[in-house]
């Protein structure tokens, strides 16, 4: 199933139910500042192979210099299968990161260089660990899954699924009518 539709162009829509109950006001306004007519950032300019002499425009300025440092201690350190590369942006909680985990993400997923030896088992456990992280991130800031479809809508569409298949906990309901109590209590 395509939970996202569309292109840079002509709009997406975005058809996720999970997403809309957990936080609709986030939903809506996420679709909607997609498809602002003036509101396209591009993830990274020119070369991919070894992300050396990257170009990069407006607020992934410095994500791309980040994923760009971080690829060349790989390189060095001869990481040719990018896991450790990948396991250490996982592991980091900061915007910063997420920004380069999401470049890193789309080169691993579909722009590997040709060195890098990674079969189909551990792409596809790369893809999962990767899922998971970005499933954490966009519970917590649901806008920057906009950076992540306007990049590669095929790997927008791969989050999205895996969402459905891992829902995120529902959020705590609100206190029933029967806790008016309670309720009273704590506003003495």
């Amino acid at each position: 199933m395509k939970h996202i539709t569309g292109d840079n162009k002509n709009g997406f829509e975005i058809r996720n139910v999970v997403f809309r109950k957990l936080n609709p006001a986030a939903f809506e306004s996420l679709v909607s500042w997609l498809n602002t007519a003036d509101y396209a950032p591009r993830l990274i300019e020119g070369e991919h192979s070894h992300l050396e002499g990257v170009k990069s425009t407006g607020q992934f300025e410095e994500a791309a210099d980040a994923a760009s440092t971080l690829w060349n201690i790989a390189h060095k350190l001869e990481l040719t299968d990018l896991q450790e590369l990948i396991y250490r942006k996982i592991e980091v909680q900061t915007p910063l990161a997420a920004n380069s985990l999401l470049m890193m993400t789309r080169m691993v997923f579909w722009n590997s260089p040709t060195n890098a030896k990674i079969d189909g088992k551990m792409r596809k456990m790369l893809k999962l660990d990767v899922a998971a992280r970005l499933h954490e991130i966009l519970q917590e800031e649901p806008f920057l899954f906009s950076r992540l479809v306007k990049s590669d809508v095929d790997l927008a569409n791969y989050i999205f699924q895996y969402q459905v298949d891992h829902p995120w906990e529902e959020p705590p309901e609100h206190l029933s009518e029967d806790d008016g109590d309670d309720a009273e209590d704590d506003d003495e």
